[in-house]
């Protein structure tokens, strides 16, 4: 029984999850069509243990997404640049904002009851269990 009601709280908390937040994941739009093609190539050589194919096409990545995201930093100066000299100062300023990187908010952690942070992804799957199972506990009496 506490098992099934553990499943059904975890089923309802990853659909709401997923409901709200989305599947993200991290990709980079300025990357050229080649360079997913080579990360795949690379992936595989990578699981073959082919050391001296992966290191070459690691070494080949990487010279694409350093020469696509240096493109891409020239296109954005040539618009700042373009802006300046035109006197559109509000796009200047806001291609300026944009160029940054991005404000990455430090995300909180799980503490223990000792107050001993969780950094492990099973300790803190094993920590947020337990506090669910004491809360259901805790409405059953």
């Amino acid at each position: 029984m506490p098992e099934e009601l553990w499943r059904e709280v975890r089923n309802i908390v990853q659909e709401a999850a997923m409901r709200t937040q989305g599947n993200k994941s991290k990709k980079a739009t300025w990357l050229s069509q080649e360079a997913p093609r080579m990360a795949q190539e690379r992936r595989e050589a990578k699981v073959k243990r082919e050391r001296e194919r992966f290191a070459q096409l690691n070494a080949e990545f990487q010279r694409i997404a350093r020469r696509d995201r240096r493109v891409l930093l020239e296109e954005q100066c040539r618009e700042v640049e373009d802006n300046s000299r035109i006197g559109k100062s509000k796009d200047l300023f806001k291609k300026i904002r944009g160029t940054r990187e991005p404000f990455h908010a430090k995300t909180s952690t799980i503490k223990y009851e000792k107050g001993r942070e969780l950094t492990n992804i099973e300790q803190v799957k094993s920590r947020v269990e337990s506090t669910l199972r004491q809360s259901i506990r805790s409405q059953r009496h």
